[in-house]
């Protein structure tokens, strides 16, 4: 890992191609939270391919009108979910639908970084 922002709303993992963000519990991810990370994204990739996976550890919302924002980032070549449960799948069902990149579900994190990988060196 190269930099860690712990923030009122969770943290943000920054890696060499991928931006990792553990949402705490009961968090609702709106236009704001959303764009702290979209910020944090821009700066250490500006012009770099890079992908976001979330890593759902905990139970959270997210306004699906944030997912805009995140499909005007032009170097951002995918979008993972980790969740380890039915529910948590399902839901990720649903915010696919809203989000304008290439965008996948797994159950284990190291799955999801082994495709951003394979997005990034395609």
């Amino acid at each position: 890992m190269k930099k860690l922002y712990k923030l009122k709303f969770g943290e943000v993992h920054i890696h060499d191609f991928y931006v990792m963000a553990i949402i705490a519990e009961g968090v609702i991810i709106d236009k704001k939270n959303s764009d702290t990370i979209i910020e944090l994204a821009v700066k250490h990739f500006p012009n770099d391919s890079f992908g976001y996976i979330t890593h759902r550890i905990h139970s959270y919302s997210v306004d699906p009108t944030v997912y805009k924002d995140v499909a005007e980032i032009k170097n951002l070549v995918g979008f993972a979910i980790v969740t380890g449960n039915s529910k948590g799948l399902k839901n990720s069902d649903f915010e696919q639908f809203f989000i304008k990149k290439p965008s996948k579900a797994f159950k284990e994190l190291d799955e999801a970084i082994r495709w951003v990988k394979e997005l990034i060196e395609n």
